[in-house]
């Protein structure tokens, strides 16, 4: 009996050792050991389950190594990796269906335990932003501004939508209008690095276009992208197809063309205050250098509660080459509301 006893004392014994022997270690840079597992990497911190101090978050700044033998899923790999190691703020991964690969530890933007990825649903997020003037009396206007955009986050797969409505009328009592839809899908092929593909659909009654459309593929780099802050430039070639609303003599009713295109998109959030961003997106034409487009949006939001904002934006929309007599250069500022979730 004394014997099947200790027997089964030095069973218990090996088995709690090696179970802490599989457990991760999250060793900090004032030498603290935490022992736990891997919940997940985002650009700023990394989230721990510890053994003795439950959920924690914690700064990568403050991070010497980590180390875990759950298989991981890292943004760029569709296959499960291995964590081989942690050392000089370097991670030496080992993927499934690929070779060993190297990535700086405070450059990871997202991983997080494969199993977990699996399970892991479909993220959202969306804005709509409204601004309008109406007048009635000596003067008559009606003027919307309706801003849309609508994000969604399915693994590497990023969707994002955008709508524009604009109605303006003046003292002619002429309804003008430009209204955009727009569809771009990311896909996250790297460290920083995505493909994306985009499509657009535009009428804009006060640069003449019954219609235009635009087709495009492109790669893009994410410098940071963080709910805090964000720089991410794409650069590619578009497809244009565009009619026009009323003939002009000396232009085409219909064109084709391709471009090439440029993006940019800039944000920061000040702690619990404004945010401030700047967007910009420009078209050159390859068969005619003068023919350029460039709209830039720059401007500030300021929380009014958790979800309702207020937006001031200051907006420029360029031509090189507009139809007829129409302006090169287009500004508007508007101050609006905005509701986020």
């Amino acid at each position: 009996m004394n014997r099947l006893f200790a027997w089964l004392c030095g069973g218990l014994a090996s088995l709690t050792v090696a179970a802490q022997a599989s457990a991760g270690t999250l060793t900090l840079v004032n030498g603290d050991l935490l022992h736990g597992e891997l919940l997940l990497v985002e650009p700023n911190t990394v989230t721990w389950q510890s053994e003795n101090f439950g959920t924690m978050v914690v700064d990568k700044s403050k991070i010497l190594s980590i180390d875990t033998e759950v298989n991981l899923k890292v943004a760029g790999r569709n296959d499960p990796c291995s964590l081989e190691s942690h050392a000089s703020e370097r991670w030496e991964l080992d993927c499934a269906g690929g070779p060993g690969w190297i990535m700086d530890f405070q450059g990871v933007e997202r991983a997080l335990p494969y199993a977990t990825f699996e399970a892991s649903p479909v993220t959202h997020k969306g804005r709509i932003s409204a601004a309008g003037i109406f007048e009635s009396g000596n003067v008559e206007r009606k003027n919307w501004d309706i801003n849309g955009n609508y994000d969604i986050l399915d693994g590497d797969l990023q969707h994002k939508l955008r709508s524009v409505y604009q109605n303006r009328i003046g003292e002619d009592a002429k309804n003008v209008e430009n209204i955009l839809l727009g569809y771009e899908m990311r896909w996250v092929f790297g460290d920083k690095w995505f493909a994306s593909a985009n499509t657009t659909g535009q009428h804009d009654e006060a640069k003449n276009i019954e219609l235009r459309t635009a087709l495009g593929l492109g790669i893009g780099y994410r410098f940071f992208e963080t709910d805090k802050a964000a720089l991410v430039l794409q650069s590619g070639f578009t497809g244009l197809d565009e009619r026009r609303i009323e003939e002009v003599e000396g232009e085409d009713a219909t064109s084709q063309y391709a471009a090439w295109r440029w993006a940019a998109e800039y944000r920061y959030k000040l702690g619990l205050g404004p945010e401030l961003f700047y967007n910009q997106e420009a078209l050159w034409s390859l068969e005619d250098s003068a023919d350029i487009e460039s709209q830039v949006k720059l401007g500030m939001r300021m929380p009014f509660t958790q979800k309702i904002v207020t937006e001031v934006r200051y907006e420029t929309d360029y031509d090189g080459q507009p139809s007829g007599d129409k302006e090169k250069m287009d500004t508007r500022v508007t101050v609006g509301v905005g509701y986020e979730w």
